[in-house]
């Protein structure tokens, strides 16, 4: 219930938790895009498709809910 509760907020709020896997923090971002991305200097960025913004940059993708 926690879960669907917590998409319900996020929902209502406009926003949703990216969280970068490689680094295990969270960052609370807009719902407006499909795909967050993050690099080591912690940059993030948001696409609407699966392909980062800079292949030459590190962007890594992060992992929604």
């Amino acid at each position: 219930m926690d879960s669907i509760r917590e998409r319900r907020s996020e929902a209502i709020a406009g926003t949703r938790t990216a969280n970068d896997d490689y680094l295990g923090v969270s960052h609370t971002v807009t719902n407006d895009y499909d795909y967050y991305w993050t690099r080591p200097d912690g940059s993030i960025a948001r696409t609407n498709s699966d392909t980062p913004p800079d292949y030459n940059n590190g962007w890594r993708i992060m992992t929604t809910h």
